[in-house]
């Protein structure tokens, strides 16, 4: 009983996993083409594209240094990858995808449009 429960746990991972891919591969189709325009978009366009990739944002606050962490986790290792060819000379070699990490890390000081609105009222 146990094995077999193991056994349908592994599938329900394995079903989600191709869920998950079938996601990421239907948002490749879409936005491929408009990557490099993203600031572009419409709003709803960039809402849509920015879903496919981020799976969550962590904001946080320094009291001492009033500084804002942000941290961006994305859905795939898509932060920091390259590409490593087999030859440099001859890129129609091969080459190999060094997957990097699946967080980016953000840290400053950030100013909301809404308060200097209000500053410049003053």
């Amino acid at each position: 009983m146990e094995t077999t429960r193991n056994d349908l746990d592994q599938c329900r991972i394995h079903i989600q996993e191709m869920v998950d891919q079938k996601r990421w591969i239907d948002w490749l189709g879409k936005f491929q083409e408009v990557y490099h325009d993203v600031d572009r978009l419409s709003p709803h366009d960039r809402k849509e594209y920015l879903e496919g990739v981020i799976d969550n944002l962590v904001v946080n606050l320094d009291p001492k240094t009033n500084e804002h962490g942000i941290d961006i986790n994305f859905k795939f290792p898509i932060v920091g990858h390259r590409l490593e060819y087999d030859e440099e000379s001859d890129r129609s070699k091969g080459y190999e995808v060094i997957e990097r990490d699946t967080t980016q890390v953000i840290r400053g000081t950030f100013v909301s449009r809404h308060d200097r609105v209000k500053k410049e009222q003053r």
